[in-house]
């Protein structure tokens, strides 16, 4: 591989692992006395993520979960305050949400600092929900770079995402290689923007012929 001189990283499923979001979603609905079965909030997300794709954040802002809760609530039947239940979750999702670094995650992430590589984050999450989240891995200031689809105004696999990072890192994007575990709205999102890809494919279930890894410590052999 070309040799490059910075490594992106998608966030979740990536550099961090998530539960599932139903799972965060029928917790906070517990506490707020709203009994769901997870099949039926599974359903229902997949709905609204029909409804109102991601790739629509970077039009609604701040807004978008707020929106998309309102939007799986009223496919669960929930209509009587619906707005302030909707908010409600928004505002709690990350106190109730348990997630944590790959386990080889940070220790690859100094590797490649140590080698002089910049690192940083691209993202479709919330420039808050970013901070959030390097804020309880203890993360704060450790990448070159944190990307978000606020930030950006496109979220994955748009190219203006991608080629907002590089241009903050003041490379060419063939200079930088991102990794994620979407082959969509990453590996494929990042190769259009001109970067080099990588998918990381922690089950090793992807047949088709794309370059990948099965963690993240395969990336030392690489770069």
């Amino acid at each position: 591989m070309h040799q490059v001189k910075a490594v992106l990283f998608d966030m979740g499923g990536t550099l961090v692992h998530v539960e599932s979001a139903p799972e965060i979603f029928c917790r906070i609905l517990r506490v707020h006395r709203a009994e769901y079965s997870i099949n039926e909030v599974s359903e229902a997300w997949e709905k609204a993520k029909k409804q109102l794709s991601v790739e629509k954040m970077a039009e609604f802002g701040t807004r978008f979960w707020v929106e998309f809760n309102l939007l799986l609530l009223e496919n669960l039947g929930i209509k009587e305050d619906a707005l302030p239940l909707a908010e409600a979750i928004d505002k709690e999702w990350w106190d109730h949400a348990n997630f944590s670094l790959y386990p080889e995650a940070l220790f690859v992430l100094e590797k490649l600092k140590e080698r002089g590589l910049k690192v940083g984050i691209v993202t479709n999450s919330l420039q808050a929900d970013v901070e959030k989240v390097l804020a309880k891995l203890g993360l704060v200031g450790f990448f070159d770079v944190e990307v978000s689809v606020d930030a950006a105004g496109k979220a994955k696999p748009a190219k203006e995402i991608f080629t907002y990072a590089v241009k903050k890192l003041g490379l060419n994007p063939k200079d930088v290689l991102f990794i994620g575990d979407d082959l969509r709205i990453d590996y494929e999102g990042a190769e259009k923007a001109g970067l080099r890809a990588l998918v990381i494919d922690r089950e090793d279930k992807l047949t088709c012929n794309v370059r990948k890894i099965r963690n993240l410590q395969d990336l030392l052999s690489i770069v």
